[in-house]
């Protein structure tokens, strides 16, 4: 598990937040937690669990040609697990990024469109709101 850890501190000028190499942050004292850890679940459906301070916020999917014949192709989905101030995103170094911003919490935002076959690609899960980020690792999947 890859963990961030955010420490807050107010100055006379403003807030200063620090984080792990594996997040960029701008924390303000609107944020709710302080521990974002991030799981990997490999497979043809490969998932990356979301959890603040010890419980799921969300999760971010992809699916290599789901078997159910649907004509979506490879599809990526981000979940938002929580009603909270944060929303999840998912971020493909295809360049499709889609986020759960400005919809119900809990709820999704999925997208889907083929790829060529038997090609690798960088996936990322971030939570995050106005203010803060929180992103894992880039995580190896397949079309």
């Amino acid at each position: 598990m890859r963990t961030i850890r955010r420490k807050i501190a107010m100055t006379a000028t403003g807030l200063l937040g620090a984080a792990a190499p594996l997040a960029t942050s701008a924390v303000n004292a609107h944020a709710d937690f302080t521990d974002v850890t991030f799981k990997m679940y490999p497979g043809k459906i490969s998932t990356i669990v979301i959890y603040a301070d010890g419980k799921q916020a969300g999760r971010v999917n992809w699916v290599a040609d789901p078997d159910d014949g649907s004509p979506r192709g490879d599809y990526l989905c981000a979940i938002d697990d929580r009603s909270d101030v944060y929303y999840a995103r998912g971020i493909l170094t295809t360049g499709r990024t889609l986020s759960t911003n400005g919809k119900p919490s809990p709820g999704s935002d999925c997208q889907g469109g083929n790829l060529p076959e038997d090609h690798g690609y960088g996936l990322k899960a971030c939570l995050e709101n106005h203010y803060a980020r929180a992103c894992s690792t880039e995580y190896y999947v397949h079309s």
